[in-house]
């Protein structure tokens, strides 16, 4: 059983298993898995190598979410 420390896999997995979907496997709520999907590619964004576009991280000390990859390109 595991109660903190998740990894971005398993945060993602959960957030996955709370999308409201019917029986035919299409949404039922939009806005709501929506939201999830978001919150999903956050963690994916996460995940990143240092080296790619859009890779983020977490400042603890500031409580904000950063990007840590290279500039984009002009």
């Amino acid at each position: 059983m595991k109660r903190d420390n998740w990894t971005n896999e398993e945060v993602m997995y959960i957030l996955e298993g709370l999308k409201l979907v019917g029986k035919d496997g299409k949404d039922i709520n939009e806005d709501w898995n929506t939201g999830l999907d978001i919150a999903i590619s956050q963690f994916y964004d996460f995940k990143k190598d240092v080296k790619e576009f859009a890779a983020m991280a977490y400042d603890p000390e500031n409580k904000e979410i950063v990007v840590v990859g290279p500039k984009l390109p002009r």
